[in-house]
């Protein structure tokens, strides 16, 4: 049986985090399973159900975010060599540039997978960029970013697209889809981390112009993170102060999505945003910031709307649009969401995949 670690940066539950647990859970029953957090600690896996029950060791290295040292590589070698792993897939910058300094003293092959547009700059950049050839492979999880890498140098010519995927009993079938479109009032759901990437003040600054259109509308906003207090003050002194709730971590997202008509998506920056997919596979319309993957995810008009980054004016346009989408044609979109995220982002299909890769390296 062959062992496998999946080396990450973080295991606190985002989209590149569900991602690894998903593929964890997934081949458990197959290969031995190890997954380690550079950062975090016991306790950070309880927010990935789908590991439960499942035959897979969860290690965490306790390194300081932003700290690493060499007793932090010490420390990380002597769990590697214990493990002695044929394959380690790491995921996200941190990671990969760990795995790769460890690998000459270790006998692994390595898979990096990157998960955003923008995972580094300056130093990290070019760290990132001569160590890639260390990789047996290289993968980005969009299009967008495989582009964007091989222009910056950051992947080589050879180094693939792998997208990430869903479970299949996560879509919603066809001829159960709810009755959605042309509301009294448009629900909007956002799920999201509190960070200046998510660009929450300027989603709250086009809701307050949708506000001014005539719209009825409410807004709830799940997720944590450092910017909550910042993000609930802004909403506070706004004019749609009623209309939006934050509602923080939540784990029935998925009904959520389907009791929603709209999921939505302020980033500045972001990779294949896994809420997104999750939006599509319940057959919500999505309204979002086109960046990164996020135009592999929603086809423009057809399954939901995609505007400028930063653009909140057309921000607001497209929620409009969206409040005025009849039932017809809000049904026809949304089967058109559910066959599209099956084709693409499938979580079986994706296994496939990865399987196929783990065997060739």
């Amino acid at each position: 049986m062959k062992t496998i670690v999946y080396l990450i940066t973080s295991f606190i539950r985002g989209g590149a985090e569900a991602q690894v647990a998903k593929l964890a859970a997934a081949l458990s029953n197959e290969i031995d399973v190890h997954v380690v957090s550079m950062v975090g600690m016991p306790g950070d896996e309880l927010e990935h159900p789908e590991l439960e029950g499942k035959n897979i060791t969860i290690h965490f290295l306790g390194m300081q975010k932003g700290k690493a040292g060499l007793y932090d590589l010490f420390l990380a070698y002597k769990l590697l060599r214990l493990i002695s792993p044929d394959v380690v897939h790491s995921h996200m910058v941190h990671a990969n540039i760990l795995a790769r300094l460890l690998k000459p003293f270790l006998c692994y092959k390595l898979i990096s997978t990157a998960h955003n547009v923008v995972e580094c700059q300056g130093f990290m950049s070019s760290i990132y960029r001569y160590t890639k050839r260390l990789s047996n492979i290289n993968t980005q999880v969009s299009q967008a970013g495989l582009d964007a890498y091989k222009k910056e140098g950051l992947f080589s010519t050879e180094d693939i697209l792998l997208y990430n995927g869903v479970e299949s009993t996560f879509f919603v079938s066809l001829d159960s889809l709810p009755r959605r479109g042309n509301n009294r009032c448009l629900k909007l759901l956002c799920v999201a981390k509190y960070r200046p990437q998510k660009n929450l003040t300027g989603l709250i600054d086009a809701c307050s112009l949708l506000k001014n259109k005539g719209i009825n509308f409410s807004l709830e906003i799940a997720g944590d993170g450092e910017l909550f207090d910042e993000i609930d003050q802004y909403r506070a002194k706004s004019d749609v102060a009623n209309e939006i709730k934050l509602i923080g971590l939540r784990s029935d997202i998925r009904e959520l999505m389907k009791k929603a008509d709209a999921v939505v998506l302020s980033s500045h920056y972001e990779g294949l945003p896994m809420v997104l997919i999750e939006a599509a596979a319940v057959g919500t319309l999505i309204v979002s910031t086109d960046v990164g993957g996020i135009a592999e995810i929603v086809i423009d008009g057809d399954t939901g709307f995609l505007v400028k980054e930063g653009d909140m004016v057309a921000f607001a346009d497209a929620l409009e649009r969206t409040a005025k989408v009849d039932a017809s044609s809000y049904k026809y979109m949304s089967c058109k969401a559910i066959i599209h995220a099956k084709e693409k982002f499938n979580l079986d299909s994706v296994v496939e995949h990865w399987q196929k890769v783990y065997a060739s390296v």
